[in-house]
């Protein structure tokens, strides 16, 4: 307990110390919560979802935001299991954090992006699709995924959320906003359920075309609170979150065996403060906690099951100044890991990390920085990860970055601990990555703009860990291999003004990633120079939107290419390209104070069958129907 006072002192050792400054902080208009640590902003390649106040504030599932954005998810099903796989590389390579708490698990180091259903109207998403060392987390060659919930404005209002759909499927969500002078509260619930039961082409029984998925129910509620207190020269933020999620997991459609069942709890509570010191200088420290409970039943209706139970303290301090014309960022962060399991047995473990940031601004000719990170936790020091930049800017509003990268990943517990067959002498996760970026943004002014971003990207993975047989059915974990991947990223958007009340937005996404092993340290000489398995050739999308005064119709294509399963590439399991197109519709009403929202939509109307891992098909065509009502009210 002696931890835990000592983080409120210092909150409080802060907070004394920031109301007696004389400066102020600067509060914008959409005001994201102060999180632990935030995504960087400089000669980066990132896509970002920005808060819309017109959206239908319906829980929306993250896989559906982000489904534009050039990265791949593997799902056991419509609604289970899914894993995203940017720029080639694995689900644990990707970090996904919320508010600045890191989500992926420290058992296994990803993040099931399913359980994850946020307000479009009041959340910002960012995708850093480059490796980076980042603010007092962790990066690697998939990137990070930031999600940050944000006030949009000062009002008083309350809503209420209603979506119906195919596969006996709903979700109803309420939330209510408080607003005053210095402070801002939103409250959010949400509750959803979902069959599934959708039908698939049979690979079994040929007299029987198509067959109805079974036992892939799923069902999840959450609530959370975000509170925004703002004194003279500080802001307090207070996050909450509670979910919980359960589902059955299907067998493969070529197994007649049993279904899985899995329950997921999550609490994450975190405060932020953040105090003004002087003109150019700013600090914050945050402290939190977190409760993540898995349980596991090997056969659906069964008592037995595996459980896991991870409690996460982190906290950090940050600072950023100004001197001699130059940004400089300061963090230091400190996790404490406590995991119980009935199948594994962990020791406790401490993830110490700092990490300095320097650059020269964004407002000059030449801009250039670079970023240097020591971690160092129980039972591992590897060695420093460091990033370095320059950028130019060239006349008609276009812009070239290059950048150099290296960064470490840590095995995961499940490597280091699996009961019989963990390998505790598992070496670091070497990333080098070498990335070239231009950006060009033109704008008459008068709502036509256009912005292109395109980028090269040669990534580096050396002593990749993988699970390979030793005998028979037992597997292990060790350094297998050397991955190198190149590839391409491209973003467009398009605006149009047709008419004062006629606006058009358009679009384009497409990624190229081409990983393959280049080296073998153990297993067979075979796969040298193949393709990791699960990534596609391709995978592009267009979005259009046509949006009208009170209305607006929008329409996404996205195709993918093949796949291969095997790690010798056969191409008698390779998974074959689909495209997937939806429509929309949406209208807003205005009574008086209130607001009424529709919306209907199409989803794969061409109705494709898919799989995006094999013996594992997603659903065809399908519907949905949502409404929201939005109460105004007070000053």
């Amino acid at each position: 307990m002696k931890r835990y006072y000592l983080i409120f002192f210092i909150l409080l050792l802060f907070k004394s110390f920031a109301i007696g400054q004389n400066d102020s902080i600067i509060l914008p208009e959409v005001m994201i919560t102060a999180p632990f640590n935030q995504p960087i902003q400089n000669a980066v390649f990132i896509i970002k979802h920005l808060p819309d106040s017109n959206e239908i504030g319906v829980l929306t599932p993250l896989t559906d935001l982000m489904a534009n954005d050039g990265v791949y998810f593997k799902s056991y099903s419509a609604n289970g299991l899914t894993t995203a796989s940017n720029r080639g590389f694995g689900a644990s390579q990707t970090k996904v954090y919320w508010n600045g708490f890191l989500l992926n698990s420290p058992l296994n180091g990803t993040m099931d992006l399913n359980l994850i259903n946020i307000d479009a109207s009041s959340t910002k998403v960012t995708f850093v699709k480059s490796n980076i060392p980042v603010m007092g987390g962790l990066s690697g060659p998939g990137g990070s995924i930031w999600i940050e919930p944000s006030f949009v404005n000062s009002k008083n209002e309350s809503s209420i959320n209603l979506r119906l759909g195919s596969f006996n499927t709903y979700n109803i969500t309420a939330a209510l906003q408080t607003s005053k002078k210095s402070f801002v509260n939103i409250l959010r619930f949400g509750a959803g359920k979902a069959d599934n039961n959708y039908k698939y082409r049979s690979v079994l029984n040929y007299k029987r075309p198509y067959v109805r998925l079974k036992d892939a129910e799923s069902s999840q509620w959450s609530l959370s609170d975000n509170m925004l207190i703002k004194l003279k020269a500080s802001q307090l933020n207070i996050n909450l979150l509670f979910n919980d999620n359960k589902r059955s997991l299907p067998p493969t459609i070529t197994s007649s065996g049993p279904a899985a069942f899995q329950k997921d709890r999550a609490i994450k509570a975190g405060l932020s403060y953040d105090s003004a010191l002087g003109k150019f200088s700013q600090i914050s420290v945050n402290a939190g906690y977190s409760y993540d409970e898995l349980l596991y039943y090997f056969v659906k209706n069964e008592k037995g099951h595996a459980s896991y139970f991870v409690h996460t303290f982190p906290l950090s301090i940050n600072s950023s100044t100004r001197l001699l014309h130059h940004e400089i960022k300061l963090n230091f962060n400190n996790i404490f890991y406590n995991i119980q399991s009935s199948e594994i047995e962990v020791p406790e473990e401490i993830n110490h990390n700092l990490t300095i940031e320097i650059n020269n601004g964004e407002d000059h000719f030449i801009n250039y920085g670079g970023s240097f990170q020591k971690q160092l936790t129980t039972f591992y020091n590897p060695p420093p990860s460091y990033r370095l930049y320059t950028e130019g800017k060239f006349p008609k509003n276009f812009k070239m970055s290059l950048s150099y990268a290296r960064t470490h990943q840590l095995p995961t517990l499940n490597d280091r601990y699996w009961p019989l067959s963990g390998n505790v002498d598992l070496l670091v996760e070497e990333s080098s990555s070498f990335e070239l970026n231009t950006n060009y943004f033109n704008s008459n002014g008068s709502g036509n703009s256009f912005l292109i971003s395109a980028s090269l990207f040669h990534n580096t993975v050396d002593n990749w860990i993988a699970w390979i047989p030793v005998s028979g059915d037992f597997w292990s974990p060790f350094n297998v291999q050397k991955v190198i991947s190149k590839g391409v990223d491209i973003n467009m958007d398009r605006k149009f003004r047709l008419r004062e009340n006629v606006n058009i937005k358009v679009n384009y996404n497409l990624n190229i990633s081409d990983p393959k092993i280049d080296k073998i340290y153990l297993g067979s000489p075979a796969i040298v120079g193949k393709k990791l398995i699960y990534v596609p050739n391709f995978q592009q999308g267009i979005s259009a939107t046509v949006y009208l005064s009170n209305s607006n119709f929008y329409a996404f294509w996205r195709n993918v290419g093949k796949r291969f399963t095997s790690f010798d590439n056969d191409k008698a399991y390779q998974l074959n390209s689909y495209s997937l197109f939806d429509i929309g519709y949406k209208r807003s009403v205005r009574i008086k104070e209130s607001r009424i929202n529709v919306g209907l939509k199409a989803n794969n109307i061409f109705d494709s069958s898919y799989e995006t891992i094999a013996y594992r098909p997603m659903a065809g065509r399908s519907f949905e129907v949502s409404a929201a009502w939005i109460i105004r009210y007070g000053d």
